[in-house]
């Protein structure tokens, strides 16, 4: 038997994804930096951000939050509250309630631009979840703009500077289940394309940080997993394993997968670092029985 010696190249290589691996590893030992999201414990739902990495901090809303998108590093702040309505915050300034182009609709789903000058919402015709837009309101300007409106249902837009990645329903009756697809619309040329090819319901996309893969929560195989697109190959794999509930998949500042899990009655925040690797529970607040929207804030 012969065994060839690995060149320089290869042995950069395997350098460097063991230091990739570890510094993944690494994150997931413990709370991640700049996170943030809703936590339900016995006074409500209230928002989480963990600036340091060390703690989690309460972020004080005047109402309940129903949905949310926080910048950190801008001190920047938007939710929707109990009450239906937008309100915005930056810095100390206050909170002040969003003028809506319709009263008819119903606004959701909130995620600000990366530089910060516009908010991206789901727009509810009529206030009902079958017939939507994803709109972006510019916070200079105090204006509302249409980003995409299609005759299907469009939601969960997640912003990058080069793109807008949202979740489009294909079908819903004539296919016996809901047919729910991850698309991305270019913010220069305005070209939309559809990514993913689940047949099933796939949802909640972000971007990893060197924009090469795509993670999603999707229940093509019975429970929703975390799954991968490979945005060069054009490839979807599924990335978490076992029969727990995977949701909102967040990319950390080092590169590792964090989700909120469901499994036997409880609610965990996990972190996994590579497909074959064994997740990691995170360390929660006492008070918090219950998580959604996890967001990577800054």
């Amino acid at each position: 038997m012969f065994f060839r010696r690995p060149g320089l190249a290869s042995a950069f290589v395997f350098s460097f994804m063991v230091s990739v691996s570890s510094g993944y590893a690494e994150e997931c030992a413990g709370i991640p930096t700049g996170a943030s999201f809703m936590g339900h414990s016995g006074e409500g739902w209230k928002l989480f951000h963990s600036g340091n990495g060390e703690s989690w901090e309460v972020i004080e809303t005047a109402l309940e939050p129903r949905g949310y998108s926080y910048h950190s590093e801008n001190n920047l702040l938007v939710y929707v509250g109990i009450d239906g309505a937008i309100y915005y915050r930056h810095g100390d300034s206050g909170e002040e309630e969003v003028d809506t182009p319709s009263e008819d609709a119903a606004y959701t789903q909130p995620d600000i631009s990366p530089d910060g000058a516009r908010v991206y919402l789901v727009e509810m015709k009529n206030r009902n979840s079958r017939e939507t837009d994803i709109v972006s309101w510019s916070v200079q300007e105090d204006r509302f703009e249409t980003v995409l409106s299609q005759r299907s249902a469009q939601f969960e837009p997640y912003v990058t500077q080069e793109s807008v990645f949202y979740s489009n329903v294909l079908c819903v009756e004539s296919c016996g289940r809901i047919i729910q697809e991850i698309w991305r619309k270019d913010a220069v040329s305005g070209v939309g394309e559809q990514l993913t090819l689940m047949n099933h319901i796939a949802k909640q996309p972000v971007l990893s940080r060197d924009g090469k893969r795509l993670y999603f929560s999707s229940n093509r195989k019975g429970h929703y997993k975390i799954w991968v697109y490979d945005m060069e190959q054009g490839k979807a794999s599924q990335f978490t394993q076992g029969e727990a509930v995977d949701l909102y998949p967040m990319v950390g500042k080092g590169g590792g997968v964090f989700f909120i899990r469901r499994t036997d009655g409880q609610v965990k925040l996990m972190c996994q670092s590579a497909e074959e690797a064994s997740p990691e529970a995170i360390p929660l607040p006492e008070s918090v029985t219950d998580l959604r929207e996890l967001e990577a804030s800054g």
